[in-house]
């Protein structure tokens, strides 16, 4: 803002100057013409009284004047003429620069625009109307016809036997390659995703609880083969044949557990070791947290003792201090 200013008061001085100098070379002007004018008829009324002599006589005062000097003279006055027609041509007062652009006021009319809504409206309308026509014309067909209602049901019926049929053609697609992938024969797909069956465990019925033996529950897998055993004693007594075929049954099933990676635990003296042991170790950690509690309680009643007499002593260093503020005062001796 300062700068636009500083060239505005620029512009305004140049445009002063320029004004007071055109004014002086006017006046300037002026006043030799008007001298001259003054000097030219007492020239010519002297010549016309006293004729050609007058010339002659006088040019012994002031130098020989001929003839053509007298021209000379003619031909100066008239360029001075001239000239000065030339500037009174121009305006003498000094006119402002023209604007390049004249930004005249003009009033402009107010449009309307309650008056004109609906006819706005008329006109949207039509447009809509327009854009709806082209639209319906291009869904009509090759012929220009609007199909109707039964064509385009059949075409539906069209795209939805295609899309059945695709889905049949897939399915059977999906087959072949699983009988080729069941056969042996290679895959040709990059990767093999295998999908786990039955991840969630299913409970066992009572009787095949009863036939499990595995696990760490010692007790429980002892009452199992006690239950075993009396049940086996009992058949024997009544049916001694029964009981060889559920021997052998018990034989195959505890080998094909064995070959499957599973432990079977029914040995009885076994069971009975790993009793002992499990209580063996059982007594072993209760010993162990029962000295880690009481190891925590002499830690903190040591901690506890500590603390009060670091107390104490604070209160007894206090105590001292004091004392000997005092004695130093002289209030205590």
């Amino acid at each position: 803002m300062e700068r636009k200013a500083e060239l505005e008061e620029k512009e305004e001085e140049t445009t002063k100057s320029s004004v007071k100098n055109n004014f002086r070379l006017h006046f300037d002007v002026e006043m030799d013409d008007d001298e001259s004018r003054a000097s030219l008829p007492k020239t010519f009324e002297k010549s016309h009284k006293h004729g050609p002599s007058f010339t002659a006589n006088n040019g012994a005062g002031s130098g020989a004047c001929s003839s053509s000097d007298a021209i000379v003279g003619r031909n100066e006055d008239v360029s001075k003429m001239k000239r000065k027609k030339h500037y009174e041509d121009d305006s003498s007062e000094v006119q402002p620069k023209r604007k390049k652009f004249d930004a005249n006021e003009r009033e402009y009319e107010k449009k309307d625009v309650s008056l004109n809504i609906f006819k706005q409206r008329e006109v949207a309308m039509g447009k809509l109307q327009e854009k709806l026509r082209a639209l319906k014309a291009s869904r009509q067909g090759k012929s220009g016809v609007i199909k109707d209602s039964s064509s385009v049901a059949k075409l539906e019926e069209k795209r939805k036997l295609k899309r059945r049929i695709s889905k049949m053609k897939m399915k059977q697609r999906r087959a072949k390659e699983r009988q080729l992938d069941a056969d042996g024969e290679k895959n040709t797909k990059e990767f093999d995703f295998v999908v786990k069956e039955n991840l969630k465990k299913k409970r066992l019925t009572t009787s095949e609880k009863k036939q499990k033996f595995t696990g760490k529950d010692y007790k429980s897998l002892i009452k199992k083969v006690e239950q075993r055993e009396e049940k086996l004693e009992k058949l024997r007594e009544r049916e001694p044949e029964k009981s060889f075929e559920v021997e052998d049954t018990i034989r195959w099933n505890r080998v094909l557990n064995k070959a499957q990676g599973s432990k079977v635990k029914d040995n009885m003296q076994l069971l009975q070791k790993g009793l002992k042991r499990k209580e063996k170790l059982k007594k072993k950690k209760k010993e162990n947290w029962s000295n880690r509690k009481a190891a925590l309680i002499r830690e903190k009643e040591k901690k506890q003792e500590k603390r009060k007499e670091n107390i104490q002593k604070r209160i007894d260093d206090k105590k001292r201090r004091k004392v000997k503020i005092l004695k130093k005062k002289g209030r205590l001796l």
